[in-house]
């Protein structure tokens, strides 16, 4: 397979990926389901590097631009006093800070990775979690700087209920990519 053919299937692959991340809902907290969305584009970056990881989530977020139905309903399903809004257009409007933090954080990940010395827990873990934190920083600042929500109100409704669990599915992340990283050295050639 060529190299182009290549690149577009692992660049496909994980924009699919992201996609079926969304679908994947675990009903832990009542307003709004946690997602697996957040493995992916982090495995993205340190997978593809710090272009074509990124790049899979630019094709994620162009498929859903065009009206594909990708994007979960990642603001709050709940009111936010700061507007008087309705969940509905919480949900509508508030999405955009975290969707571009996917791109961000795969990129943050990515370069991490690629500029490391060497591939071990460490490096793997501060790349992630860079990467979440890029997530994060990107999320919250949106309904901040956009709609005036105060900080405090951003972070409790958009980050408080999901900050343990994103930093569980990081370190999965990690602990997978540890072992990836360990049979990629044991593999005659490079597979990505």
């Amino acid at each position: 397979m060529s190299d182009i053919l290549k690149n577009i299937f692992y660049v496909l692959g994980f924009a699919t990926l992201t996609a079926i991340g969304a679908a994947i809902k675990l009903p832990f907290f009542p307003y709004h389901p946690f997602t697996a969305q957040v493995i992916f584009v982090l495995m993205s970056g340190a997978v593809l590097g710090s272009f074509r990881g990124p790049l899979s989530q630019v094709v994620f977020l162009t498929l859903g631009l065009l009206g594909v139905p990708l994007f979960n309903e990642l603001a709050p399903s709940f009111p936010v006093p700061a507007l008087g809004a309705s969940p509905g257009f919480m949900r509508t409007v508030l999405k955009a800070g975290w969707l571009e933090g996917f791109v961000a954080a795969s990129y943050v990940t990515g370069i991490t990775i690629e500029y490391a010395r060497k591939k071990d827990f460490w490096t793997i873990f501060t790349a992630v979690t860079g990467g979440l934190l890029t997530l994060y920083i990107l999320g919250l600042s949106f309904p901040v700087l956009i709609y005036r929500i105060p900080s405090g109100e951003s972070f409790v409704g958009w980050a408080w209920p999901f900050l343990l669990m994103d930093f569980v599915k990081s370190m999965l992340v990690v602990f997978f990519l540890v072992n990836l990283y360990k049979i990629k050295k044991l593999m005659p050639t490079n597979l990505l």
